[in-house]
């Protein structure tokens, strides 16, 4: 038997803003001129975002004065300050919604794991949830903190445990990330990079064993690997003006040589043929096949799969197609 995600919430912030608009306030913010504006404008549009969220007023003339981003850089206390006041109530919202799709009773968590990289404080984000959604004052509490962009996944493998050393455990992750008080000051392209990237959210996920849940997605497995040589590429430090972050341009190069191998080891459980399934953009599932684990998978479309291989007598990559049983779903 397994852990399995039963259910998930999330919740955004108030204040909604168009890419463009962070990148027309941080040009003004930074008094940016000439390549400098022209580097940060292609930057923001390359991106690749629409739009971005913040519990900050700050980034558009409109909503009034601002809150931290006054003209001044504020200081990290400052910036704490603002997490303590809203992280809790982003975090309820994506607790509560999460809790309500499962139709689970508050009362029936006994575990809760809160994870953030943004801020800090102490009495902190677990002991405001267990007031604020009625949890059990016994329920047992898990701070993941400073870890990162892969801090969920400690968290989700952290309550997979929890539940299959105690089948009647519930589990309740929320993570709170607020990245926008932590706006950099500085011209420095990597901190106009950083700026470019990260906006505010919350998000919840039950975590229950499969004996005793209903239907959901089950944890099969989990593992973590380092690139010791990259350690360097992407930094978080806690500064004098807030949390400072380093992010390197060779960094999709270190996931593109590394990511294969991790996923192959990942499935690697002595199976010589693995099932895919084929999904609607709407999460629905349409088909499944068998294909062996050999073969690599280029596209799967009309029930036909095209998978690249190498002739072996030229040498020479080419493409082929497959027609494959895709067997009706239950």
């Amino acid at each position: 038997m397994e852990a399995q995600l039963s259910a998930v919430g999330t919740a955004l912030p108030p204040y909604q803003y168009d890419q463009a608009e962070v990148a027309e306030f941080m040009q003004g913010y930074l008094q940016l001129e000439g390549n400098k504006a022209r580097w940060l404008k292609k930057a923001y549009e390359a991106s690749g975002i629409g739009r971005r969220y913040s519990v900050l007023p700050d980034f558009k003339t409109a909503n009034g004065y601002p809150h931290l981003f006054n003209g001044t850089i504020p200081a990290t206390r400052d910036r704490m300050a603002t997490f303590e006041q809203e992280a809790g109530k982003l975090g309820q919202q994506a607790a509560e919604r999460c809790l309500d799709r499962a139709d689970a009773d508050p009362g029936s968590i006994t575990h809760l794991i809160t994870v953030s990289c943004t801020g800090l404080h102490a009495p902190g984000l677990d002991i405001e949830l267990i007031e604020n959604l009625g949890l059990p004052t016994t329920t047992e509490r898990t701070g993941i903190q400073f870890m990162g962009c892969y801090a969920v996944f400690n968290a989700l493998k952290s309550a997979s445990y929890i539940v299959q050393a105690d089948p009647q455990a519930r589990v309740l992750i929320t993570s709170v990330e607020l990245c926008s008080l932590h706006f950099q000051g500085s011209q420095n392209q990597d901190q106009m990079l950083a700026n470019a990237l990260f906006g505010d959210g919350a998000g919840a996920a039950l975590i229950e064993h499969t004996s005793v849940a209903g239907p959901g997605l089950w944890l099969k497995a989990f593992r973590s690997d380092l690139i010791p040589e990259s350690k360097a590429e992407m930094t978080w430090h806690i500064g004098d003006e807030g949390f400072e972050m380093f992010l390197s341009r060779q960094i999709p190069d270190h996931i593109k040589d590394s990511l294969k191998p991790t996923i192959d080891q990942l499935l690697s459980d002595n199976k010589d043929t693995y099932q895919w399934w084929v999904i609607s953009s709407e999460g629905d599932l349409l088909a499944k096949f068998s294909w062996p684990r050999s073969r690599s998978l280029e596209e799967v479309t009309n029930g036909n799969v095209y998978t690249r291989e190498t002739d072996e007598e030229t040498g020479l990559e080419q493409i082929v197609r497959y027609s494959v049983d895709m067997s009706e779903t239950d």
